[in-house]
């Protein structure tokens, strides 16, 4: 029950992060003046779902959550980690896409309970359905190419990138011929998120050490059968780490020396493989 609160109140909190994009204001006014108001609540609602079920998991990993950001057909969250493990971050991914199921399965049992209730319990398990499938489609940057990216070679992550970008370019003067306007926007935001996010779309911590978090050093005791990612969440965005392995002759390490073990070795090395 504890840990329950626990994980609303990370919620409440993070949903007080709320960052709202320019086009998804443009989309909403554009919605509501065609009559489409109720299918934008539940479209949101249904996209929530899915950024919790996110937000949830990556905190499981111990990933800091920052914000979500509203897109016109969407959300982003960002969190704070640029070495997630694959399986990890596939977990992450996936979980989305699974939440939009599960809450569809569970509203649907309400038809039989409530069938007068059949328009909009219908709209919401559609909205949901569509959400989930949408984000497993195998085009970046959407759930499924990022999957995909995780366990790719250099070579087909950029084969991905051109395929998506293609993909988008020619939905966009399909919706234009066809004055589909809303799925124009949504292309549109796609083509960006493509070609601006890079391999490790998380920026991490330890890319911006600065002069100022160097002058403060915080010292952190670790034990050498930690892995090198037990060892990147325990790293402070105030202050320059020292870590001193406490059962290995008290040896020392810093953030930077960090960084460069990420980068060399896998994150699931241990530190006394590292070390010896």
């Amino acid at each position: 029950m504890l840990k329950g609160t626990n994980c609303l109140n990370k919620l409440i909190l993070f949903y007080m992060k709320l960052v709202f994009h320019p086009l998804f204001l443009l989309v909403t006014i554009i919605m509501i003046w065609n009559g489409y108001g109720l299918y934008l609540i539940v479209g949101i609602l249904a996209v929530l779902i899915h950024e919790s079920a996110h937000a949830i998991t990556a905190n499981h990993f111990g990933v800091r959550v920052n914000k979500i950001t509203l897109l016109p057909f969407g959300a982003q969250v960002s969190i704070d980690c640029a070495f997630l493990p694959a399986g990890a971050y596939t977990a992450i991914m996936l979980a989305g896409s699974i939440s939009n199921a599960v809450v569809s399965l569970f509203a649907g049992s309400f038809l039989w309970l409530f069938p007068q209730l059949f328009n909009g319990i219908g709209m919401f398990i559609t909205a949901n359905v569509s959400v989930a499938i949408l984000n497993l489609l195998p085009f970046y940057p959407l759930d499924g190419g990022k999957i995909i990216e995780q366990f790719a070679n250099k070579k087909l992550i950029k084969g991905l990138f051109i395929f998506s970008n293609i993909i988008f370019v020619g939905l966009f003067f399909v919706s234009c011929f066809f004055f589909f306007w809303t799925l124009a926007i949504f292309c549109i935001c796609m083509i960006i998120s493509v070609n601006t996010e890079s391999r490790n779309e998380y920026v991490t911590k330890l890319c911006k050490i600065t002069k100022t978090k160097k002058s403060r050093v915080h010292e952190t005791a670790i034990q050498s059968d930690m892995t090198l990612f037990d060892v990147y969440k325990k790293t402070s965005s105030k202050y320059y780490s020292k870590f001193i392995v406490t059962d290995a002759d008290n040896k020392i390490f810093f953030e930077t020396d960090l960084e460069k073990y990420l980068t060399t070795y896998g994150v699931d090395t241990k530190i006394v493989d590292i070390l010896r």
